[in-house]
């Protein structure tokens, strides 16, 4: 898996590409918390590019959603292919993440201190 990130004002968007599964899982959890630990706690998950996440993979998101819950901060969704969603959607973690169909949609959900 393949990891891109930038901020936009107080956001912190990581790209994610290829597959999100138990061979990749343990870096992006590494990387997340290394955000966390620099106090960047405002991020956006941007799944466009990647064709297959499995349990492992929500595993890990579920974990940094609650590590950075903990420190007062927001994770969200943007963009999952139909495959990815429909694997959120089958497992009802659309329910427990925010989600949305674009990044900008996501940002604005952020309030306007990230605009």
């Amino acid at each position: 898996m393949k990891i891109e990130t930038k901020k936009i004002n107080e956001v912190s968007v990581v790209e994610l590409f290829d597959r999100v599964d138990a061979s990749s899982s343990n870096n992006l959890k590494e990387m997340i918390q290394g955000m966390i630990d620099k106090n960047e706690v405002n991020l956006l998950i941007n799944l466009e590019n990647v064709s297959f996440i499995d349990s492992s993979g929500l595993g890990t998101l579920i974990t940094c959603l609650k590590s950075i819950n903990k420190a007062g901060g927001h994770l969200k969704i943007a963009q999952p292919c139909s495959n990815v969603k429909s694997v959120f959607d089958m497992t009802r973690m659309d329910r427990v993440f925010e989600i949305f169909d674009s990044d900008e949609a996501a940002l604005k959900s952020f309030g306007p201190e990230a605009n």
